[in-house]
This record gives C-alpha cells, structure tokens and sequence, in this order.
C-alpha cells in the first residue's frame, strides 16, 4: 500500500544542528573538515515548518524517496527504509544548513527503534567538499586568467594606439 503523510509547524527531536554548525566554526583548514564530523549522540528539539514523506509498503517494509523537513535552521532531503515488523530503521538524509552557505551534510540513520546511531556519511561529506572546493578553485583561476587577459588585451590596444 501507500502512505503519504504532512506535518506542519511542529517539533522533532534531532540531532544537534547547532553543534555541528560549531565545529564547523572551530575548523583550522579543509584538512579539518576531511578528518570529520562528529554527531553528538544527544538529541535536540528542532522546531520545523514542514515534514513530509510518501511511503510505499510492501511485506511490512516502508520504502521512501522523497522524505522533505524545512526549518528555519535546516532543509532536509532524505530516502530510505522503515522495517516496521523488525522495528528498524535505515534512513540517508542530506542535511542543509542554512548557516553552512552551499555545504550539504550527509547522514545516516540506521538500527533498531530503540538504540538508533547516527552518523555523518564521511566518503560522501568529501565527495561534497571536494567538489564545492574544486568549483571555488576553477573560479578563480577562471578569474584570474581572465583579469591577465584584460591586461594584455589592454596593453596591445596601448601599444597599436602609441603607434598610429
């Protein structure tokens, strides 16, 4: 069967988007962000605007791919599977902080109902950085050959108008 499902203007008990924001803050340099992040295991009320999933069940497994929460701090994107005879969970979101500017976190949320663990996605949170780092990186070269450019091109153009 299927399951669509909206929550408006409630709240959720999360992991702590703050503390993440914060070691985000303290990081030295990119090397810093490649050794990690670390998901304190104590969750946090995160007041949201919406919630919303649609499920497909089958022999007692709930199957998304188009799981949305929005809150003034965070958008969240995630897919995943509710094993609701089992009472587990395996769920990947991608978490977007609005304080973090373009940075997606990766996570994952996964074991019995009762004893989840959360954990940042490490390979995937570098797949992410290298390539937001990697564009940053093309745009300024691309600038910086462009701006050398512009200086030789106005130079010729000085040096044809000195001799006319």
């Amino acid at each position: 069967g299927k399951i669509n499902f909206q929550v408006t203007d409630g709240s959720v008990d999360t992991i702590d988007i703050d503390a993440i924001i914060q070691q985000l803050k303290n990081l030295k340099d990119v090397q810093g962000l490649f050794q990690g992040i670390q998901l304190a295991q104590t969750q946090r009320p995160l007041d949201i605007k919406t919630l919303k999933a649609d499920f497909d069940i089958n022999k007692g497994i709930a199957v998304t791919k188009n799981m949305e929460l929005v809150s003034d701090k965070c958008a969240v994107k995630g897919q995943g599977d509710i094993d609701l005879v089992k009472m587990m969970l395996n769920l990947i979101l991608n978490i977007h902080i609005q304080a973090l500017d373009k940075l997606t976190i990766p996570v994952k949320i996964q074991g019995p109902w009762n004893a989840l663990s959360y954990g940042v996605d490490q390979e995937k949170l570098g797949k992410e950085i290298t390539k937001n780092f990697s564009n940053k990186a093309v745009d300024t070269v691309i600038n910086q050959i462009q701006k050398k450019a512009g200086k030789v091109i106005n130079k010729q153009k000085s040096e044809i108008q000195n001799k006319s």
